[in-house]
């Protein structure tokens, strides 16, 4: 079974070869086939040769190479593991949020959007470069000379979510809606010279970052837990750590971020229980249960029949995070 499996896989390289050399395919064409067969390549490098499109392309290039987007990632959980594996580290460290979602590359070639792909851990990405023209975060052309792979992660706002439980990651077909609604965070490049300040000048989403030098592990230990527990209106995978080559993705336990500490909230809409049992579960968390919304308030308890309430429009308005009963009880362990 394995033996056929890679006889399977050396005739799609080779398939991708001849529609490469023969087949004269357009340019996003060949800059999918191309990424394909790249990927497969890596994958299987005794299928390479020397007359492969990818190594003949390497050969006759004379400028600057970009180096392939490669991340492999330590996970770690808990504040006592992340305290300890920091006091063996005497250099600073690069902290970034990362978004929980699909993964994606923007491909560009001298400064235009030429393709877009998810960018898993599987061979083939898929060619998303239509589904993901309508967000607001791709641009399609930037101020950027050569080419240009950039990484980041397609995600939905959590107030999107909640209206729209039942819609797929990534569909063709999707309304405008939901078009509207894809954000894209880019948090990696394949140029060591591109950084992330600059993407952000570029017009480019970036997640926030920060970097901590070692006399001040002790505030990035407490700001990775706020940043954690702080709603930013997206689902978050982790806290994502660099130091050096290295990447560390934290994630702080549950009892890090079930406090409601300094936190003001409102309830609109009806609940399970009295809304007095809430403002003891919430002042029993460190929290203040307020009536009427405004800038104070850090979110929205939205219980059934919430949504079109003077509350709920108020919030939206505002921007503020809005929250289900269901969503409040799982994060913050009330019964």
């Amino acid at each position: 079974m394995y033996v056929d499996k890679l006889m399977e896989i050396e005739e799609r390289i080779v398939w991708l070869r001849n529609q490469l050399t023969e087949m004269s395919p357009s340019g996003e064409e060949y800059a999918v086939l191309y990424s394909e067969l790249e990927k497969w390549e890596k994958s299987y490098p005794e299928f390479i040769t020397a007359e492969s499109p990818t190594q003949k392309d390497t050969d006759d290039f004379d400028g600057e190479i970009s180096l392939p987007i490669t991340r492999k990632v330590k996970e770690i959980t808990g504040q006592v593991k992340l305290t300890d594996y920091l006091s063996r580290i005497d250099q600073s460290v690069f902290m970034q949020l990362l978004p929980k979602g699909i993964e994606v590359e923007l491909h560009y070639e001298n400064g235009r959007l030429q393709y877009a792909c998810t960018a898993n851990e599987s061979a083939n990405g898929k060619y998303v470069s239509a589904i993901l023209a309508f967000s607001q975060d791709v641009p399609r052309f930037i101020s950027y000379e050569g080419a240009l792979s950039v990484r980041g992660c397609l995600f939905y706002t959590a107030s999107f979510l909640e209206v729209h439980p039942e819609f797929e990651w990534l569909s063709d077909d999707a309304d405008r809606e939901v078009q509207r609604n894809r954000r894209v965070m880019v948090f990696h490049t394949s140029s060591l010279q591109v950084d992330l300040p600059m993407l952000e000048k570029l017009g480019f989403l970036i997640p926030y970052h920060h970097v901590y030098r070692p006399d001040a592990f002790q505030n990035l230990i407490h700001d990775c837990a706020a940043l954690y527990a702080f709603d930013s209106g997206y689902e978050l995978e982790g806290v994502l750590l660099s130091v050096g080559k290295e990447e560390l993705l934290y994630r702080p336990r549950q009892s890090i971020q079930n406090r409601l500490d300094g936190k003001t909230i409102v309830i609109t809409g009806v609940l399970s229980k009295r809304r007095y049992d809430f403002r003891k579960d919430i002042e029993a968390l460190g929290g203040t249960l307020a009536g009427t919304v405004t800038n104070r308030v850090d979110f929205l308890l939205m219980g059934t029949n919430g949504i079109g309430t003077t509350k709920y429009q108020k919030a939206v308005k505002l921007g503020l995070p809005i929250m289900t009963e269901e969503q409040f009880k799982e994060q913050y362990d009330v019964k």
